[in-house]
């Protein structure tokens, strides 16, 4: 019988470190929940150990979540997020994350952001509203 379930180098071993067990949840729950960790005091030891198992980690979201782990910004000013994969027709999927754990703005919160756009818009032109 074959197992259809293999995958090539798959290393996860970061879980079982002492620091995995600390912080992981902490870091895991942070980046799917959209936010950007960054080398600040607030977020210091998230963003080392993401960092640390850079690797890792990027397979693990890649792999068992469809995710994926991107790092941007250089020194000081890097930071690490999820982002989403596009489909063959430029649609983001977004991935084997369950539709019961995924939050969507509402349309009133979307439209009034759109208006807080506009309005930022037309005082950078140099309007006095």
């Amino acid at each position: 019988m074959e197992n259809y379930h293999l995958q090539e180098n798959v290393d996860y071993t970061f879980l079982t470190t002492q620091e995995a067990i600390s912080i992981f949840a902490d870091v895991d729950y942070a980046l799917k929940s959209g936010r950007h960790i960054q080398k600040c005091p607030s977020q210091g030891k998230l963003f080392a150990f993401i960092k640390r198992y850079y690797d890792q980690l990027k397979s693990y979201y890649d792999n068992l979540f469809g995710i994926h782990l991107n790092s941007e910004g250089e020194g000081e000013l890097e930071y690490f997020f999820i982002d989403f994969f596009k489909d063959r027709n430029g649609y983001y999927q977004r991935g084997n994350i369950p539709v019961e754990n995924r939050e969507y703005l509402a349309e009133s919160h979307l439209i009034i952001a759109f208006l807080l756009i506009q309005v930022s818009q037309v005082q950078l032109a140099g309007f006095n509203l």
